[in-house]
């Protein structure tokens, strides 16, 4: 499909109804609504996600697409459906269990809209708890700026795999331009990456461009038990991707950033 000027805003989500509405609500709060909100529900067995967001999709018939896939996909199918089926050139989104600032979507399309050598932006991000409380001291997520600025893309990408910390944020966090993505982040340089393909999504954009990022929070990362991250076995796994990103000589050579 064509990439038309305007917002894909995208959720993927899997059994997490009340979270799924608490993150649609942050959505239609926009100051500027995306051209387009795009739900893919992954579990074809359960009408529990569609009935807690049932009364919004009837409300914005037109902006809301709801779909519930026949058979379970998986996260990395799920995701990458969502980003083939978008209109729309800046992509935005937006996991299940997240929330976004009300102006997040009107900040970063008016820097797309600005500098045509940006290819994402993103920002100071939160964690938070189910309650939306504040959860401070998680490294990862401090500030990267203390003032709104442009980066160069791959002095951000050298920065975050020497220090071995994802800055620029997780697939919430980020607006990116469609027409520049032409990998798919789970599978890169031969490598598949489950836990960190966030990370090799924003890198592999910001090898061919620069980088805006906002030093106030614009999205809120929830951090709770049902979530991957509090899972043993993909943190672990999320490590040994870690290792491939800093070892492997093949994805350097394809970023580009030495």
């Amino acid at each position: 499909m064509g990439n038309k000027k305007g917002i894909s805003l995208l959720i993927p989500t899997y059994n997490r109804p009340h979270f799924l509405r608490r993150a649609l609500i942050s959505v239609l709060n926009q100051t500027r609504l995306p051209d387009e909100i795009i739900i893919s529900d992954d579990n074809p067995h359960s009408t529990e996600n569609f009935e807690a967001i049932k009364d919004l999709v009837e409300q914005y018939k037109g902006l809301i697409k709801y779909w519930k896939n026949n058979e379970r996909l998986g996260v990395e199918k799920n995701y990458s459906k969502l980003l083939e089926e978008a209109n729309y050139e800046y992509i935005k989104f937006l996991a299940d269990d997240d929330l976004l600032h009300p102006e997040a979507l009107e900040l970063m399309e008016k820097v797309l809209n600005k500098y045509e050598d940006v290819v994402l932006v993103s920002s100071h991000r939160i964690p938070v708890n189910e309650e939306e409380e504040f959860i401070h001291g998680i490294e990862a997520t401090k500030p990267l700026c203390k003032k709104d600025q442009i980066l160069n893309g791959k002095e951000v990408i050298r920065k975050s795999l020497t220090d071995l910390k994802n800055y620029v944020g997780e697939f919430s966090t980020y607006m990116f331009r469609k027409s520049l993505l032409d990998i798919n982040p789970f599978y890169f340089c031969n490598l598949h990456f489950r836990a960190n393909a966030d990370w090799v999504l924003w890198m592999y954009l910001l090898s061919k461009g620069n980088f805006f990022y906002y030093s106030r929070p614009l999205s809120f990362f929830t951090i709770h038990s049902q979530q991957d991250q509090a899972n043993l076995k993909v943190q672990t796994l999320g490590f040994k991707e870690r290792i491939k990103l800093i070892l492997n000589e093949e994805l350097h050579k394809t970023l580009k950033f030495f």
